[in-house]
C-alpha cells in the first residue's frame, strides 16, 4: 500500500507540473493496483479514482473524467457518507466536471447539495465555505441567474474580507 501511495503522489506531482503524459499512465496503473490490493470500494481506491478523474479532466478527456467522477461520488457517499470531507471534495470535482461539459443544471444540483454540508462541516466563515460559495456563484453566473449569483458571491466576499482583511 505504501508503494501504491508513493505512485499516486508521483502522479499528482507530474500533473501539478503539467506533465500529463507521465501522470495519466501512473494514475491508471495506480487505480488498477489499488483495486487489486485494497478492493474496489476502499477509501484509498476511491481517492485513486478521484485522482485519475482529475487527471483526465486536466487533460481535457472529459468523456473519461465524467463517468469516473460520477462513479467515485456514488461509491464515496456509500462508503464515507455525504458529509465526509473527501466526499465533499469529490462533489466539488464532479460539479466542476459538469461545468466543463456544460451540464450547468447538474452542477447546480450538486452545489445546492454540497453548500449546506460544507457550511455545517467547516463553519459559515471558513475558507472551504467561501470557496464553495464562489463555485456556486460562478455556476449561477454561467446560467445568467444574476440575482442568485450576486447573493452567493457577496457572501463569499464578506467571508474572505473578514478572514483576510489586508489581502
Amino acid at each position: 500500500p505504501r508503494t501504491l501511495e508513493s505512485m499516486g503522489i508521483l502522479a499528482v506531482g507530474y500533473r501539478a507540473a503539467g506533465k500529463l503524459d507521465l501522470a495519466l499512465p501512473l494514475y491508471e496503473e495506480n487505480l488498477k493496483l489499488m483495486r487489486i490490493k485494497l478492493g474496489a470500494e476502499h477509501p484509498k481506491t476511491l481517492t485513486a479514482m478521484n485522482n485519475l478523474a482529475s487527471g483526465y479532466l486536466s487533460a481535457g478527456k472529459l468523456d473519461l473524467a465524467l463517468p469516473l467522477n460520477e462513479e467515485t461520488l456514488k461509491l464515496m457517499r456509500i462508503k464515507l457518507g455525504a458529509d465526509h470531507p473527501t466526499t465533499l471534495t469529490i462533489m466539488s470535482n464532479l460539479a466542476n466536471c459538469y461545468h466543463r461539459v456544460m451540464q450547468y443544471e447538474k452542477a447546480e444540483l450538486l452545489h445546492r447539495e454540497q453548500l449546506p454540508l460544507v457550511k455545517q462541516k467547516s463553519g459559515g466563515t471558513s475558507a472551504e465555505y467561501a470557496t464553495a460559495l464562489a463555485h456556486f456563484g460562478r455556476n449561477q453566473l454561467t446560467q445568467k441567474k444574476w440575482t442568485d449569483a450576486e447573493t452567493f458571491l457577496r457572501e463569499c466576499l464578506t467571508i474572505r474580507e473578514k478572514s483576510q482583511p489586508n489581502v
